[in-house]
């Protein structure tokens, strides 16, 4: 009896290691399964991407943020559109490029006071109306690419000249330029802007006084990814 239960179990070890073993290999990864590794997956830009690319203004989104300068934590967010752009390539080396900014879709996402729908809705009428950005004279902002220096990796820094309120300055910032599995061209990036040198004063300590904790900051962010077509 003994000799047959040590047979058995000596058969299970056997049969059992040669199916762990032998085990078909998993499946490949693909976006049908639903993991990680899908095929949207960003890498560098092709040489063979050549020219120039139009920007798509539907899949592209740029992301705003200002804050005060006396209260801690006090920041304003919000949206803006890209109208129209383009990115030019020399076998997949970014060379040239610009962005048109459709200045009336200023939309207002969230303030430091609330983000209630009246709260969004007059800061967002604010910053159209002339004390601002003037949207009605100045519908239009513009970034032109005179300098694209690629450095480590997929990162460029572009220096260009941007237009806001009919006014142009110099103004530099890195970008990440990526490639999609479909093809698609992204940059990426973030720029900081002094809005003072395009004579949006309202609430600066620049050039005026006794803001108390009403003082503006004069540099905001733009929060960009431009999506080829």
């Amino acid at each position: 009896m003994k000799s047959l239960i040590t047979l058995i179990v000596f058969v299970i070890v056997v049969v059992g290691g040669y199916f762990l073993l032998n085990k078909p290999a998993a499946a490949p990864v693909t976006e049908e399964t639903g993991d990680a590794s899908m095929n949207t997956e960003e890498t560098a830009v092709n040489t063979s991407v050549d020219g120039k690319k139009e920007i798509d203004s539907n899949s592209s989104t740029v992301k705003w943020t200002g804050s005060k300068t006396i209260i801690k934590d006090y920041f304003d967010t919000g949206t803006l559109s890209i109208k129209s752009g383009n990115a030019v390539f020399s076998k997949g080396v970014l060379t040239d490029g610009e962005v048109v900014f459709d200045m009336t879709t200023i939309a207002t996402t969230s303030t430091g006071k609330g983000s209630d729908a009246d709260t969004t809705s007059k800061m967002a009428g604010h910053l159209k109306s002339d004390a601002f950005f003037d949207v009605a004279k100045y519908p239009e902002a513009k970034f032109v690419i005179t300098s694209a220096a690629k450095e480590s990796g997929n990162t460029y820094l572009v220096t260009g000249d941007l237009t806001i309120k009919g006014k142009t300055s110099p103004t530099s910032f890195p970008i990440e330029v990526t490639q999609t599995s479909e093809g698609k061209v992204m940059l990426s990036g973030m720029a900081t802007i002094d809005r003072t040198v395009y004579d949006v004063r309202f609430g600066s300590s620049k050039f005026f006084q006794d803001l108390g904790d009403n003082v503006i900051n004069d540099e905001f962010t733009l929060e960009f990814q431009a999506v080829t077509k």
